[in-house]
C-alpha cells in the first residue's frame, strides 16, 4: 500500500481579560486540520475549539471539544477533555 499525503493546520487564539485583572484571562482556540490522501484519494478532517481559563501565570484550565478524525488511525468521532497546568 502506498502513502503520500497532504496536510494543512489552521489555528487561532483570542484573549478575553476576565475580573478586570491582567493575570487571570479567558483564551478561546480554535483549530482546524485536514489531509488529502493523493494515494488512495481519501479524505480526514479534524476539528477542535479550547477555552483556556488562566488563573495565575502559573496555572491554567482548559476545556477542549474535538471532532473528526486524526493521525496516526483517522479514526471518526468526537472527544470532549478537560486539562489542567501547573507551571513550576
Amino acid at each position: 500500500d502506498e502513502l503520500l499525503r497532504i496536510k494543512l493546520d489552521i489555528r487561532y487564539q483570542t484573549k478575553i481579560p476576565v475580573f478586570n485583572t491582567e493575570n487571570n484571562a479567558l483564551s478561546l482556540i480554535a483549530g482546524a486540520k485536514a489531509w488529502y490522501d493523493i494515494a488512495n484519494g481519501e479524505f480526514y478532517d479534524h476539528q477542535e475549539v479550547t477555552v483556556r481559563w488562566a488563573m495565575t501565570d502559573t496555572q491554567t484550565i482548559d476545556f477542549t471539544y474535538e471532532n473528526g478524525s486524526g493521525a496516526p488511525n483517522f479514526n471518526q468521532g468526537q472527544q470532549i477533555s478537560t486539562r489542567l497546568t501547573v507551571k513550576f
